[in-house]
């Protein structure tokens, strides 16, 4: 019972520590506003991770024998060791052959906004309906002569 509580701990742990990982990874483009990551962020990470730890953890249970993993004093029941190796592994890729390369310095600057384009509100010529055309042409006239 002790070794399965040992197992249990380690998967939580691993996969506690695969979401600090993914977060840690992910905080820079939600900061930039981004609505996109890129694929290496973690699809490619998790691939990998998910090529190496099914058929690892097949092998194992095939040479054991059994469908509960010993490893050392930690012994994994049902699916927690692909959780755990797979959380462990793609903890490993990411960080190994996917380093984090964060948003593109152009992609950081604030986007101007409408107003800062067209100048001051204040500035702009105020546009009257047709009846009083007429009123505004002659007091534009009158500044003019002024």
């Amino acid at each position: 019972m002790k070794n399965e509580l040992l197992g249990m701990l380690v998967t939580a742990l691993a996969i506690l520590s695969a979401a600090i990982v993914s977060g840690l990874r992910l905080k820079p483009y939600i900061d930039a506003g981004e609505t996109y990551t890129p694929a290496s962020f973690m699809l490619y990470p998790a691939l990998a991770a998910v090529l190496v730890a099914i058929p690892l953890i097949f092998l194992l249970r095939a040479a054991q024998g059994t469908k509960e993993l010993e490893i050392g004093p930690l012994k994994f029941t049902e699916r927690s060791p692909f959780m755990a190796l797979w959380c462990i592994l793609y903890i490993v890729i990411a960080v190994t052959f996917f380093p984090y390369d964060g948003p593109e310095e152009s992609d950081l600057l604030p986007e101007p906004s409408y107003q800062e384009d067209t100048g001051s509100p204040l500035n702009q010529p105020v546009r009257l309906p047709l009846p009083f055309a007429a009123l505004q042409e002659s007091a534009v006239e009158k500044r003019h002569v002024l």
